[in-house]
């Protein structure tokens, strides 16, 4: 499965997103696919190779977000993380969003 994504060109903001699943696969893949992809989809694109459970991980065998996706994800989307920011600029407010959610964070 895979997804598209369109954005604004000006803010870099997403717009809107299309994911395309196969079918005929596993439930278990199809889940798996659904839940990286949406997380995909809403600005988190690409893959890793790790050991550790991940939803972004190829594995396909997570079918629910780990703390460290969680994190990641309330990253992205927390109110001092804008769309366009320099690069520099949006790693420290990350890190330091990072830091407290890793801190207060189950």
């Amino acid at each position: 499965c895979y997804f598209v994504a369109w954005s604004d060109k000006k803010s870099g903001a997403i717009l809107k997103a299309r994911i395309v699943v196969n079918v005929e696969r596993l439930m278990k893949r199809i889940n798996h696919c659904l839940l990286e992809e949406i997380v995909q989809s809403m600005g988190l694109p690409n893959d890793i190779i790790s050991r550790w459970p991940s939803i972004f991980s190829d594995s396909g065998a997570v079918t629910e977000l780990s703390r460290s996706d969680t994190i990641l994800i309330r990253t992205l989307y927390h109110p001092k993380i804008e769309a366009g920011l320099p690069r520099a600029e949006a790693m420290t407010r990350a890190r330091a969003i990072i830091a407290k959610l890793d801190a207060t964070l189950p």
